[in-house]
């Protein structure tokens, strides 16, 4: 038997792969990209073979389906729970209530690794600095002496507001709640509420959208002054509406899988401190 059997997601796993087999753990994998040696023919395979299996993080990017490569076959959120054995020890990241429900229903455990404070706190530090590398290499003016609004003041939202802010940029939050328009102020930051969005949107030469709904919609979009750039990091669907945008030429890019792409080792040296703590308390 394998100590850890690992699935899907991106160049993270790879790093929690060899991490743990520094460590002097034994892994085996499926899905996972860049990896070599100790392949599982399929998941089946991995699930038969270890005692406890860390899922992708974070465990779906759709909202549907796990978190594999093009080049590994889909397979739906429920139904890779549903083939998971009994009473297995299952890592992962935002994978949400009814996951981990069918988990706990077949007496396993399931460690969400995103809802722990410093997994959640380098998350948000590698986001924010994958987003700045975004904006740096697709738009040609300054981040210093811009100014900049950030939509939403969530973990991600404080820590790019921070970043831009110590790059000399003008920060400007828009939050609905007045006690994070507060919190926002008390940094030094000016604040707004959604319903100034559209009359405000055109002073702002970055704008960086964290909220997964719809904030973004034509009134807004249409507003935005020329030469701007819309950051949006929200997941799937992201916060702006995709047909405004088109229709008012705004320079937009949805920017999703930062960590893994601009911070992957550094996030699964965190990931892996957590698991093997997680673990020892067991």
């Amino acid at each position: 038997m394998y100590d850890f059997g690992i699935i899907g997601g991106d160049i993270r796993q790879m790093y929690i792969a060899e991490y743990l087999a520094d460590a002097g753990y034994s892994v085996f994998c499926y899905g996972v990209e860049n990896m070599d040696k100790n392949n599982a023919k399929n998941m089946e395979e991995v699930f038969e073979k270890s005692e406890m299996i860390i899922a992708p993080v974070p465990y779906s990017k759709d909202g549907k389906n796990l978190f594999l490569r093009n080049s590994y076959k889909r397979i739906e959120n429920w139904q890779f729970a549903s083939m998971i054995p009994e009473k297995k020890i299952v890592f992962s990241g935002a994978v949400g209530k009814d996951i981990a429900r069918i988990i706990r229903e077949k007496k396993g455990v399931c460690h969400d690794l995103l809802c722990d404070d410093e997994v959640e706190k380098y998350n948000s530090i590698a986001t924010a600095e994958g987003t700045l590398a975004e904006v740096i290499m697709s738009h040609p003016g300054f981040i210093y002496g811009s100014r900049c609004l950030i939509v939403g003041y969530g973990k991600c939202g404080k820590t790019i507001a921070d970043r831009v802010a110590a790059l000399g940029a003008s920060v400007t939050v828009c939050a609905r709640r007045v006690e994070i328009r507060i919190e926002a102020m008390t940094k030094g930051y000016k604040a707004i509420d959604f319903s100034q969005l559209s009359n405000n949107i055109e002073d702002f030469e970055y704008i960086f959208n964290t909220v997964p709904v719809m904030v973004l919609d034509e009134k807004v979009i249409s507003n935005v002054r020329e030469n701007a750039m819309i950051i949006d990091i929200a997941s799937v669907p992201g916060g702006a509406d995709r047909a405004a945008i088109e229709k008012y030429g705004v320079n937009y890019k949805h920017c999703l899988g930062l960590p893994g792409k601009y911070c992957p080792a550094a996030l699964a040296r965190i990931y892996v401190k957590q698991i093997l703590d997680s673990i020892n308390k067991i």
